[in-house]
């Protein structure tokens, strides 16, 4: 049986009233995406407001200069196109997880098994 993994990304461009862009750091997605893609789980990526989850700006440098799994990531056109487009967290049903949330790298990111009804 396919592993059915539910990340929560953020939906934050800005640091609050600052104006700051932020977002997703781009390793701290792409690592755990890609161990858990590669190991055969099925990714389902969401966020609180559900639309785009921004990556932040300060974590991608020019192509060719990033570590290899942001350059997969960078590269990747459908995962590019999951995250630009991502449905709403309160639309998974926190009751059909099979396990706890965890946290991520940082408390950008939070991973959990899922099994949709």
């Amino acid at each position: 049986m396919t592993s059915r993994i539910l990340m929560i990304v953020t939906s934050n461009a800005h640091m609050g009233d600052t104006g700051k862009p932020t977002g997703l750091w781009a390793e701290e997605l792409a690592v755990p995406h890609y161990a858990l893609v590669d190991a055969g789980a099925d990714v389902t990526m969401a966020s609180p407001a559900g639309g785009p989850a921004p990556i932040d700006p300060g974590s991608v440098k020019p192509a060719g200069q990033n570590d290899p799994v942001v350059e997969r990531f960078l590269a990747d056109t459908a995962l590019q196109a999951r995250i630009a487009a991502t449905p709403k967290a309160a639309d998974f049903d926190g009751a059909q997880s099979t396990r706890s949330s965890s946290r991520a790298a940082t408390a950008r990111c939070g991973i959990c098994r899922w099994t949709p009804a």
